[in-house]
């Protein structure tokens, strides 16, 4: 653990969704998000909800099969259709034999999510383009956290949240690779800028220490992201709205290039560096080069251990959360809510560089290592 630097300058580290911006030294990139989707049919709304309420709307009544480990906003996505959950295990691969026991005459879809970044092996694919031909399915790749490994890999269409892996207040992409179909192409509801982007600069003037940033204006900030949340919940009921001219811009200055990159070195690492005494890896195998993770997921023993870890973390300003703390009507098998009580996901996107890995890194060890004395 690295004690030369005192605790009250250390900058932090966390969570894994930015919620800082800074508006000085914007400038245009070549490689934006638009330029690299362009070989896509896409439409951006202002939030993930909103591109899956797009496809709700166009696969109609039905049943739609979805992970049981699911972030609660998936939930928001689907209010035509009837939700049937299905389990996981602890590598988040979901089991093609498994699903087609679950799949009916009512069936429409199967979501499938890529946890963390790691992208489903060739046999699982293969097993996933079975079950849509053969039973005419719609396949949704919920590519939220595998976004810049691969855009695309097996699905029909594809969804993905941008604000989770750039530092813009809010946006997302449904996209495919075919022509979307003209219910889903349709002009959206325009949205007015998001509170979220007020919230965001005074998180940015805290973290840089600049004065006038007290307990009052932090509680704005709070307040602020508040009030962007139950915005987005409470727009289930209204039409479906479209990303904002200010997050245009926003996303026009972030190099695509440059962020897989320094995420696919940060995970890499960052992997490399822990010792796996008290935790282990999520997956067996370590990421590579070239995969660029939204965050690195790792398992505790017992959720005490897992609670234990997260609150030292914390008391050095590093911020780890738990992905997904979940909420009806997630979390109904057993191995869910098992997953969900022992993992912990550490941030590795572009803010930070290897000697922010390394600190990551020595706290962890440092802990496993003091973990009996505590």
């Amino acid at each position: 653990m690295n004690t030369e630097i005192p605790l009250n300058e250390m900058k932090p580290i966390g969570p894994v969704i930015y919620y800082d911006l800074q508006l000085d030294d914007l400038e245009l990139k070549e490689d934006h998000i638009f330029s690299c989707l362009k070989d896509f049919d896409c439409v951006f709304t202002d939030c993930g909800r909103g591109a899956l309420r797009l496809i709700s709307e166009y696969i109609g009544e039905g049943e739609v099969l979805i992970p049981d480990y699911s972030c609660n906003a998936i939930s928001q996505g689907f209010p035509r259709q009837n939700m049937v959950l299905y389990p996981m295990g602890e590598d988040f691969v979901p089991d093609p034999d498994l699903l087609e026991r679950m799949i009916t005459r009512a069936t429409k879809m199967i979501c499938v999510n890529n946890f963390c970044g790691r992208l489903q092996e060739d046999e699982i694919i293969r097993g996933l383009l079975r079950l849509k031909e053969k039973y005419d399915l719609v396949l949704l790749e919920d590519a939220t956290q595998s976004f810049l490994s691969s855009f695309q890999t097996f699905g029909d269409f594809c969804t993905t949240s941008l604000y989770k892996w750039f530092p813009v207040p809010a946006g997302a992409a449904l996209y495919s690779r075919s022509p979307l179909p003209e219910i889903i192409k349709r002009p959206l509801r325009k949205r007015k800028e998001p509170s979220r982007a007020y919230a965001m600069v005074l998180k940015a003037m805290q973290i840089r220490g600049e004065e006038g940033i007290d307990e009052q204006v932090q509680a704005l900030t709070d307040r602020l992201f508040d009030a962007f949340e139950e915005e987005n919940t409470a727009g289930t009921s209204l039409p479906v709205a479209s990303i904002t001219d200010l997050d245009r811009f926003l996303l026009r200055c972030q190099s695509v290039s440059q962020c897989r990159q320094k995420r696919a070195e940060n995970a890499a690492a960052f992997a490399g560096m822990l010792h796996y005494d008290r935790i282990r890896p999520v997956w067996k195998r370590l990421p590579g080069d070239q995969e660029a993770l939204l965050c690195y997921p790792i398992f505790c023993r017992t959720m005490e251990e897992r609670d234990a870890l997260q609150r030292s973390l914390e008391q050095q300003k590093i911020y780890a959360p738990v992905y997904w703390r979940l909420k009806p009507p997630f979390g109904t098998f057993r191995e869910s809510r098992e997953i969900c009580g022992r993992v912990l996901c550490f941030p590795v996107d572009q803010r930070y560089d290897l000697d922010d890995m390394q600190r990551m890194a020595d706290a962890v060890n440092h802990w496993e290592e003091t973990w009996e004395e505590i």
